[in-house]
């Protein structure tokens, strides 16, 4: 079912009796009826590149549904999201060759771009999506990342040479295990004679 959040209704001429529900936002849904030999059938269609115009969503998560919705016209021509139309997406996209994360991950921001417009839209049966295994670091990885920090010539005009703060920030990461956000956050405030303590930004810990 759609929950729809609309100021005005304005009819469409149509052989189906079709008919527009436009908000005052920027995005538009029509819903109608379609009818037939074989009987009436409710029907609704979402703009999802208008939808996407009118919300207020961070860049970095717009350009990457901006993206989502190319693959989505390209594998489900002609479909709107639905259970059934994520369904059929996700047979197309498994011919296609696309992966379990990527066709879940598809699926989850047009149902994350509906419910911003106030549209419950059930996301059908999810594929099963496999758990990385995660690939630890090698000793000999370590020592070719730390050689090639001595061609470092970034940051510059500090009062220590660049290779120098690389190689630092390698040996901190390694020795501690923090995430590149804990990393970035590192100051001389939080290093002591002998441990170095902070407040992790994904744990709280």
């Amino acid at each position: 079912a759609c929950l729809f959040r609309f100021i005005s209704l304005a009819w469409e001429a149509g052989s189906n009796g079709r008919f527009r529900l436009r908000s005052g936002d920027p995005h538009v849904v029509s819903v109608g009826v379609k009818i037939s030999e074989q009987g009436s059938e409710l029907w609704c269609s979402v703009d999802l590149r208008a939808l996407l115009a009118g919300l207020d969503v961070p860049s970095p998560s717009r350009q990457r549904i901006r993206h989502d919705i190319n693959r989505w016209d390209r594998l489900a021509t002609g479909l709107d999201p639905s259970p059934d139309s994520f369904d059929r997406f996700r047979s197309s996209a498994r011919a296609a060759g696309l992966s379990p994360r990527t066709i879940e991950s598809t699926v989850s921001d047009l149902v994350y771009l509906g419910r911003r417009a106030g549209l419950t839209i059930p996301p059908g049966r999810r594929l099963r999506v496999p758990t990385p295994a995660p690939r630890v670091p090698t000793a000999e990885d370590v020592s070719q990342v730390y050689l090639r920090a001595g061609r470092a010539t970034w940051p510059a005009r500090r009062p220590y040479a660049a290779s120098d703060w690389w190689r630092c920030l390698l040996v901190v990461a390694v020795w501690t295990g923090f995430r590149r956000g804990d990393l970035a956050r590192l100051s001389w405030r939080d290093i002591g004679r002998t441990e170095i303590a902070i407040l992790a930004g994904k744990t709280g810990r």
